[in-house]
């Protein structure tokens, strides 16, 4: 479940990141949970748009830098998903700078 919210969330930084844009995915490992960060160069998502985008009754799609389509349920569904794993998903956009999507999940308990 979780190697499917991480390929549609880089799948969605490639598709909105234009020609000679970033995508840098980055993790961190802490003691008591994990966090992946998905950060692009793209073209950002309007601050009004991203607590929308979570919300799986509301559907905004938006053209990709290549004119692809999009079903605008991706992030939704990612967010249900990462929540099934008691995790949780942040969003952090510029219009025209790019956005950072960073998922956190509870860690693994470490041997002592």
């Amino acid at each position: 479940m979780i190697c499917s919210v991480l390929r549609n969330l880089v799948s969605n930084a490639l598709k909105y990141t234009g020609a000679g844009g970033q995508v840098i995915v980055d993790t961190m490992v802490l003691e008591d949970r994990i966090d992946i960060t998905i950060q692009d160069t793209g073209i950002g998502i309007p601050l009004q748009d991203i607590e929308i985008l979570l919300q799986q009754e509301i559907n905004i799609s938006r053209t990709g830098t290549l004119n692809e389509s999009g079903t605008g349920l991706g992030l939704s569904l990612c967010h249900e998903m990462v929540k099934m794993n008691n995790g949780s998903i942040a969003i952090e956009s510029r219009e025209g700078e790019g956005t950072t999507v960073t998922v956190t999940l509870p860690g693994c308990p470490q041997e002592k």
